[in-house]
């Protein structure tokens, strides 16, 4: 494998710096957990202890200076850390884990103005685990003593499995990994990134697209630095492997706000949806659906369909279970016709229902189920959600472990839903785990990792890097001006005929005409009072331009010609981070009111637009809404994508918002431009 961070996950050499005799030193309980991993045969790693106050530590000797190694894992008060890096460079050491905190004021600027060799996770770090070779760097002791005097779990032992794991929180990482860890899920690899000061969350999952041990990221996202090397990585990964992520901390809204209606309303938070989107990536909502989620593709991998089947003994579960796939978007289809024979041959109960979802009713048993399970299962139906409450004497404990038999030969994707905390229900989901069905506590937890697995199996980037390098403008500052809009005609937008008030015959101009008034200031016109529209004749002109010019002495009055249609909203915007990102929404004097936006990370392509259009119902609008069929709307797409690609090009631009966009039959008209330089 070809990666700067190879040395960080599969070192062959590891130094230790900052052990010392006292057991609860971190540097001494990362250093041991390492000579565990020795010990058990799975870490192969020469490990070396460094501190230059203490002779030995656990009957190793101590060095003195740093060796040259892989890895350096750093556990000392922040003001050392710098020379320990600078040290560890120098002699060739290729990748270092900072553990201690406070590093960004003791030299993390300096990390990056210097251009050290030496690659850096962290600081602020619990570091990472490998499960496949026994690196484990986590300053986190296995057990407890608690005030009675028992020694107690307090994380389990660490096990091999599909899902790498990336966040940015230590208390997050370890939490995750208790879950799953206790209920006997394994991971490939964690990565908790600490601040970030020079391994991103990008480095990482370019990292992991090359690993073979991994098949899925799992990702806790509180930000994104390199928002541009993510968007090309994240593309890359999910081409081969699943992804999920966990946003949080990314809902503030309007921070960009300055002379457009798109700064003011677009936030964080749909920028970072829509790019994990573009990527391939799969959004949960909430931690509990994120260790969901790793938990059932570790079991189940990921559905062979778009469409599910709920069965059940327990209606109300069921029909909860069912809604939620529905509004998830997963088909649920109805199965009473498929599913009737076996009514009639008095295989399930007289009272059961068939449609969808699947209740054989309290008088059903474990047989009925298995009946409904198999019959649904030759015809082709291979994901299930089973909800076999306990309560009723027909449901025992061998129910689990007939389905996975009936289950296996069809390669079926399954999770079960066990109600209840008794004895019996705790024994049922337990019998469900060992035999490898994730069971989970609610129909609700069952239906939303059923359906973020089926989106994840259907999942592709649709992001991709390209330029439109023409034309190239020569704007600085702020431009609202008509005479700026024309390089538009480049992209497919039209113009509607206009001209300045004081060039121009009022009898001659193209009526219905709308009088505006340009001055630098006059960002938002019609707020301002600087527009008349449904001008019609020069007589009407006239009076407007004479009230014009006295409320606006020194300011430019033009005429533009009325367009009707629908009017769109059409922004860029400059992130920090992912740079240009286009937003689409209704326009007008509508834009703030509704907010109804969709917002993508640049440049967009065609399918992308239209995404977009769809999810702003303007799509509905365009393509005949009430039999009204207006414009194509993959035309408007198809220059949504082009622009789009050329604001991406253009690293001075700040801002650019045609508001409103009308189109009508005859295409999109930029009626009002508004554009910001850098």
């Amino acid at each position: 494998m070809s990666s700067e961070l190879y040395p960080l996950y599969y070192p062959d050499s590891i130094s230790v710096i900052g052990v010392s005799p006292r057991e609860d030193n971190f540097a001494t309980i990362i250093f041991k957990n390492l000579l565990n991993a020795k010990a058990e045969g799975l870490l192969k790693a020469d490990v070396y202890p460094v501190n230059p106050l203490y002779e030995e530590c656990l009957d190793y000797k101590c060095l003195k200076e740093v060796p040259g190694t892989d890895l350096m894992i750093i556990s000392v008060p922040s003001n050392l850390v710098w020379q320990y890096l600078k040290e560890g460079d120098r002699k060739g050491t290729k990748t270092a884990i900072v553990i201690s905190g406070g590093f960004t004021e003791a030299g993390g600027e300096k990390l990056l103005r210097e251009n050290l060799k030496i690659r850096v996770l962290g600081p602020n770090t619990i570091g990472i685990v490998n499960t496949f070779n026994g690196l484990n760097t986590l300053f986190l002791p296995e057990k407890k003593p608690a005030k009675d005097g028992r020694l107690l779990a307090s994380l389990p032992g660490l096990k091999r499995g599909k899902v790498a794991i990336i966040t940015q929180s230590g208390g997050v990482s370890v939490s995750i990994l208790d879950e799953l860890l206790s209920n006997g899920i394994g991971i490939s690899s964690l990565t908790c990134l600490g601040n970030s000061e020079d391994i991103t969350i990008s480095d990482t999952l370019e990292f992991l697209s090359y690993d073979e041990n991994t098949e899925a990221v799992a990702m806790y996202i509180e930000g994104i630095r390199d928002g541009r090397k993510f968007m090309r990585v994240a593309s890359e990964l999910t081409k081969k492997k699943k992804a999920f992520a966990l946003l949080a901390g990314v809902t503030q809204v309007g921070k960009r706000a300055t002379m457009s209606h798109t700064a003011s309303i677009m936030s964080d938070y749909q920028t970072y949806s829509s790019a994990l989107k573009q990527s391939g990536i799969v959004q949960v909502q909430n931690l509990r659906e994120l260790i969901d989620v790793i938990k059932t593709y570790e079991l189940n991998g990921t559905p062979r369909s778009e469409r599910a089947v709920v069965l059940t003994n327990s209606g109300g579960a069921g029909v909860l279970a069912a809604d939620n796939l529905a509004k998830l978007g997963v088909e649920v289809p109805p199965l009473t016709d498929l599913l009737i024979k076996l009514k009639e041959t008095g295989k399930v109960p007289k009272i059961a229902s068939l449609a969808n979802p699947v209740d054989v009713s309290a008088s059903g048993n474990d047989e009925s189920m298995l009946e409904v399970y198999r019959s649904l299962s030759e015809k082709g139906f291979s994901n299930f959600i089973v909800i076999s409450t306990h309560y009723p004497p027909g449901i025992t404990d061998k129910l689990p472990e007939a389905l996975k038999r009936v289950s296996d030969s069809f390669r079926n994707f399954n999770i079960a839903v066990e109600l209840g905390n008794t004895e019996y229900s705790e024994h049922l989901r337990k019998t469900f785990w060992e035999i490898g069905i994730p069971a989970f506590n609610s129909p609700e937890e069952a239906s939303f990792a059923m359906a973020y697995l089926i989106r994840a199996s259907k999942a592709q980037p649709t992001w991709h890097y390209s330029v439109r390098k023409e034309p190239v403008l020569g704007f600085k500052g702020l431009i609202i001006n008509p005479e700026s809009s024309d390089f538009l005609k480049e992209f497919g937008f039209r113009i509607p005929t206009w001209g300045w008030i004081d060039q121009s015959d009022l009898k001659a101009l193209p009526y219905p005409v709308v009088l505006k008034v340009y001055r630098e200031d006059l960002i938002h016109k019609t707020e301002q009072g600087a527009v008349r529209a449904g001008v019609s004749n020069a007589q009407e002109a006239l009076a407007a331009v004479e009230e014009l010019k006295r409320k606006f002495p020194d300011g430019r009055i033009y005429y533009q010609q009325m367009v009707k249609g629908y009017e769109i909203r059409l922004g860029f915007v400059r992130d920090d981070s992912f740079g240009a990102v286009a937003s689409i929404g209704l326009g007008g004097i509508l834009t703030e009111l509704y907010r109804i936006t969709s917002n993508y990370v640049c440049p967009v392509s065609v399918e992308e637009a239209i995404a977009m259009l769809r999810e702003t119902k303007i799509y509905d609008l365009l393509s005949g809404y009430r039999g009204k069929k207006v414009f194509n709307p993959e035309n408007l797409a198809e220059s949504v994508s082009e622009l789009s690609e050329w604001v991406y090009d253009k690293q001075n631009i700040k801002e650019l918002e045609v508001n409103p966009l009308i189109v009508n039959e005859n295409g999109p008209y930029a009626v009002d431009i508004r554009m910001s330089f850098e």
